[in-house]
């Protein structure tokens, strides 16, 4: 079957973009991987794939993978527990001299605590499972080999321009890869809406307990 043949609908709600076709086989794509990969969903002309067992996923692959499931797990990436860090030294530092707390220093540093307390209670950050997804996942144009960050991030920034969030997260496939997403359900929107609220407060309580290239750098990232 060609691939302009792949157009039968399997499974299709007339609000949503992501669907699940029959007929696409990942041997068209990918002739030369040994490792069994599956076919997950399509997104217009872009097909997406996965390894059947996660336990056979590629060295590179699966390296990236577990990286992206630790901050999901933490609810929290590596740049933000960074400029904690950071922070804590720079609030503390200043007191070395004269080896005392301010109650001011108490303070910003029971803040940056329990602000790191608050990650792990709150709804999964949004961006932290695009991440992993666009690991997971694959395209037809991808090496599964492989995982590179810039193309992981142009996929990211595709399946948001022509998916909404429940569009794109409420599908079985990342179901699956996600099990916060069975019990989000519908108030996906509104945990998500609510986390980059306290994402946004807690950056705000951050940057000015950093030096101003502890901040251009966190800016950047």
């Amino acid at each position: 079957m060609g691939i302009s043949d792949h157009k039968k609908i399997v499974r299709i709600h007339m609000d949503l973009k992501v669907k699940i076709l029959t007929g696409i086989n990942p041997k068209d794509y990918f002739k030369d991987v040994k490792h069994i990969i599956v076919y997950s969903f399509s997104i217009g002309d872009r097909h997406y794939f996965r390894f059947d067992d996660p336990l056979n996923t590629p060295y590179d692959r699966a390296l990236k993978c577990l990286v992206f499931w630790k901050e999901l797990d933490m609810n929290c990436d590596r740049q933000i527990l960074l400029a904690h860090t950071q922070a804590f030294d720079n609030v503390f530092g200043k007191n070395l001299q004269t080896q005392a707390l301010s109650l001011t220093n108490l303070v910003e540093l029971k803040k940056l605590n329990d602000q790191l307390k608050q990650r792990l209670e709150l709804p999964k950050e949004t961006e932290l499972m695009y991440k992993m997804a666009s690991v997971v996942f694959f395209d037809q144009q991808e090496n599964p080999l492989t995982y590179e960050f810039k193309y992981g991030a142009n996929k990211i920034k595709f399946w948001k321009k022509n998916c909404s969030l429940t569009d794109f997260f409420l599908q079985m496939p990342l179901q699956e890869l996600i099990p916060y997403l069975k019990f989000a359900g519908e108030n996906l929107e509104q945990f998500s809406q609510m986390t980059e609220r306290f994402t946004t407060q807690h950056l705000d309580n951050l940057l000015p307990l950093l030096s101003e290239p502890q901040r251009t750098m966190l800016q950047n990232k």
